[in-house]
């Protein structure tokens, strides 16, 4: 029985091994971000939840060849931090996601994605979960446009699909309920057709 077993593994990888290589081939991307100097983080701004009273602080800085969004939550009278940057015009046209190499900590983070869409006369964020196993590890994270959830001041509200040659700026967003510093790294920001 022992002697079957290796036959098996053989067969189990060269059953998986076509399915990786056409989802590595299904994915093609351009950069739209490389944070490898300063100035590509210049664009970059704060926007915490003490626009609303709140005590959080957060921000973006460069380091290390990245971008470091990092800061503190205080869930008392708030509760967010997040960083946003415009984006070029068109630079999402074509492409149904966008890939991030990311090192997060343990935390929640969620990409968020603007376009001219207004709800109330107010700008619908596009928002999308950020998942990247292994807090300190590097990952590449695929959020796919299809996925995004429109919302305001983070409650959910009817709008349209998330339009990606409308797209005018990119963020990311922490508020996971939960007190205390974090810290978020991004290598990149690619746009894809996935």
């Amino acid at each position: 029985m022992l002697r079957y077993v290796p036959f098996a593994i053989l067969v189990v990888l060269a059953m998986h091994a076509p399915v990786v290589s056409l989802v590595s081939a299904a994915l093609d991307c351009r950069p739209v971000m490389v944070f490898d100097t300063p100035a590509a983080v210049e664009a970059w701004r704060a926007v915490n939840d003490n626009v609303m009273g709140g005590r959080s602080s957060g921000g973006p800085r460069y380091g290390d060849g990245k971008l470091i969004f990092s800061g503190s939550i205080n869930t008392d009278g708030g509760g967010f931090s997040s960083i946003r940057a415009p984006l070029e015009p068109g630079s999402l046209a074509g492409m149904n996601a966008v890939k991030l190499r990311v090192r997060p900590d343990a935390r929640a983070y969620r990409l968020t994605l603007r376009s001219n869409v207004r709800y109330r006369g107010r700008t619908v964020a596009y928002r999308g979960e950020i998942d990247a196993p292994g807090a300190g590890e590097w990952a590449e994270v695929i959020v796919r446009f299809e996925d995004l959830v429109p919302t305001v001041f983070g409650r959910r509200v009817t709008a349209p699909a998330f339009n990606a040659a409308d797209a005018e700026s990119i963020g990311i967003i922490i508020g996971d309920g939960m007190d205390g510093p974090f810290e978020l790294a991004i290598a990149s920001v690619h746009a894809c057709v996935a």
